[in-house]
């Protein structure tokens, strides 16, 4: 999968409306011309910021290194982050790094991946479920929630986190594995790693959302120092 960088360089993107044949400068100058006429549509105010070629000019050199430095480099984070913009209720140009973190926020629903939050719900739900069934036969969404969720178990089990360290750990695990995947990282089918409870033993229902409950109280009620269950 080509960067960004990679792609600019060789000039290897294409609109997809464009059929002819171009010079490879062209073809550079292509990719964020294109870039900037969607922002343009999309915030109609940044024409009086890009009004001309010397403008233009600056806001391309600044945005690019502003994508390197932030590992904005496949073409895929460009795509999420206008995804994202397109929903904002504004007219003006966002800055960079706004821009920037849209870019990270949407790639890894478009890649099939949770956000922070519904990760961590994902891993409340799945612990209220400990000791009906194992890690390895729930029905978690796609293998890479798997591994995401009994991760961030075994970190909370190990660090015992608080509800503020326990999403910021879910957003670091999202984009290591948004970049991993990115990167063409093919994710393992879930092993056995995590005893649901002793052999034997299974939870009644009534036991399952009195879990459930608890979960809730420790890490949705507004107590952020609050620590997880062992």
């Amino acid at each position: 999968m080509k960067n960004i960088a990679e792609l600019i360089n060789t000039g290897m993107i294409k609109h997809q409306h464009v059929h002819e044949k171009t010079s490879g400068a062209d073809e550079v100058a292509n990719v964020f011309n294109l870039f900037c006429e969607q922002l343009i549509i999309v915030f109609p105010a940044s024409s009086a910021v890009l009004k001309d070629e010397n403008s233009k000019k600056a806001f391309k050199q600044q945005w690019l290194q502003a994508f390197k430095e932030n590992g904005i480099t496949k073409l895929e984070y460009l795509r999420a982050g206008l995804k994202v913009a397109r929903a904002q209720n504004t007219d003006f140009l966002p800055s960079t790094g706004k821009f920037i973190a849209w870019c990270k926020q949407g790639i890894s629903e478009q890649i099939g991946l949770p956000t922070p939050d519904e990760l961590i719900r994902m891993l409340m739900d799945f612990s209220a479920q400990r000791g009906i069934i194992e890690a390895e036969d729930y029905p978690f969404p796609n293998d890479a929630c798997y591994w995401l969720v009994t991760d961030l178990m075994y970190e909370s089990r190990e660090r015992n986190l608080s509800k503020k360290d326990l999403l910021e750990q879910a957003r670091i695990a999202l984009l290591d594995m948004t970049k991993k995947i990115l990167d063409g990282y093919e994710v393992p089918k879930p092993v056995k790693r995590i005893s649901s409870a002793p052999v034997g033993v299974t939870l009644t229902r009534e036991q399952s959302l009195n879990r459930i409950q608890e979960i809730k109280r420790k890490f949705m009620i507004g107590k952020s120092d609050e620590k997880t269950v062992s």
